[in-house]
């Protein structure tokens, strides 16, 4: 609802309302003003997520070390590969390609694949 058709809405008022002079006129509209603005932020609150969800977000942005390191060798004993385990939901990963968990999102640090892929 834009503010003109809130403003607009005033007439859905009993008159009694403003026979007894509970509101005026400047008073109601100010009244749809200040509801307007309190329902725009409360969308906007919403749309961004509550500040649990937020946090959580920002958490899995930071790169975590991957547990359980392990050279992957060819059979000549050369190293192509290192693998892991997420540090949040355990899943496996090749760290060598991988950022981000393909499974809950979290960042992994990929700097433990190039130490150990040496």
């Amino acid at each position: 609802m834009t503010e003109n058709e809130a403003i607009g809405q005033l007439e859905v008022f009993p008159e009694w309302n403003r026979e007894d002079q509970w509101l005026d006129a400047g008073d109601m509209e100010e009244l749809v003003n200040v509801c307007i603005k309190a329902l725009e932020e409360v969308q906007q609150y919403q749309a961004i997520g509550t500040v649990r969800e937020c946090s959580e977000a920002v958490k899995k942005q930071k790169p975590e070390k991957p547990l359980n390191t392990t050279k992957v060798k060819t059979f000549n004993g050369k190293a192509f590969a290192v693998t892991g385990t997420c540090p949040v939901c355990n899943s496996r990963l090749v760290l060598s390609t991988l950022k981000y968990c393909y499974i809950c999102g979290q960042a992994i640090d990929r700097s433990v694949a190039d130490e150990t892929s040496t």
